[in-house]
């Protein structure tokens, strides 16, 4: 991550802000809770609560509209095509960015609309109490440590955003396949079996099919010249000096090259 990124990323607020900024945007007052008790479990079915504001005990219940297959699709596979976004997912973290992939869709992770947020409470007013936003206080401060958990309050598990990051990444990846004729789609090119005889003497499998020397090649010089670069032609330079300069470079390369070779086949003879 470049330097520029880390400095924009360190502007944004955290997930804890921005659950409650969401939440004023609907004129909703999500106070920091004090002096009260909230027992809190977050799952893929919501929230679940036992909230004490001074009376008796109440339960409350919170939970997100869950996201549309869709929609779930569309933002994971955005995710999984960015590097980055997927390492951080796989790694059980929620990028920074990723409400990002969802800006196209009707639902984001965050609620956009008041209706996205499914709440109860036992207390019988009218959301949200007292209750409720004790409980939203208290989900803010879990998702400051956690904000992975926004997902499962959308209706999906942890499980289901990791198969999916690496289902899409998989799609995403280059598959070595032949183009069928007529420029159908891509098909697997076929394993080409052993032959016979390498069934037959498998200790001839790994021979040569053709004798050493007949792998020998020699390339022929150019005129004037003892190196490989003046068979290729003159090089591309308009400046005469320039392209001696590059011979001439060639030539010491290809010297310092036989010299190495010549010491240590000397040395391997005395070894020997």
């Amino acid at each position: 991550m470049t330097a520029r990124r880390r400095a924009l990323m360190a502007l944004l607020p955290g997930y804890r802000e921005r659950w409650i900024a969401a939440l004023r945007g609907f004129g909703w007052p999500v106070p920091v809770p004090r002096g009260r008790t909230a027992r809190v479990t977050v799952g893929r079915d919501g929230v679940s609560a036992t909230v004490r504001t001074g009376g008796s005990p109440q339960q409350v219940r919170v939970r997100l509209v869950p996201f549309p297959a869709r929609t779930f699709e569309a933002a994971v596979r955005r995710l999984a095509g960015r590097a980055a976004s997927a390492a951080s997912l796989l790694s059980g973290r929620l990028p920074e960015e990723a409400e990002s992939a969802f800006v196209t869709t009707r639902y984001g992770l965050l609620p956009r609309r008041p209706e996205e947020v499914e709440q109860s409470c036992t207390c019988g007013k009218a959301p949200p109490c007292d209750h409720l936003l004790a409980v939203h206080a208290a989900l803010a401060a879990r998702l400051a440590i956690d904000p992975m958990l926004l997902f499962e309050l959308r209706g999906r598990s942890r499980g289901e955003v990791l198969e999916a990051v690496r289902r899409h990444r998989s799609l995403a990846a280059p598959v070595r396949a032949d183009v069928a004729p007529g420029g159908a789609s891509p098909r697997e090119e076929a394993p080409v079996p052993l032959p016979e005889t390498a069934l037959e003497r498998p200790e001839s499998f790994f021979k040569p099919l053709l004798p050493p020397a007949a792998l020998a090649r020699t390339t022929a010089s150019g005129e004037g010249s003892d190196t490989v670069l003046a068979g290729l032609g003159p090089p591309p330079f308009s400046d005469a000096e320039a392209a001696r300069l590059v011979a001439d470079f060639h030539r010491a390369i290809g010297l310092g090259a036989s010299e190495r070779l010549a010491e240590w086949e000397w040395r391997r003879a005395g070894k020997s």
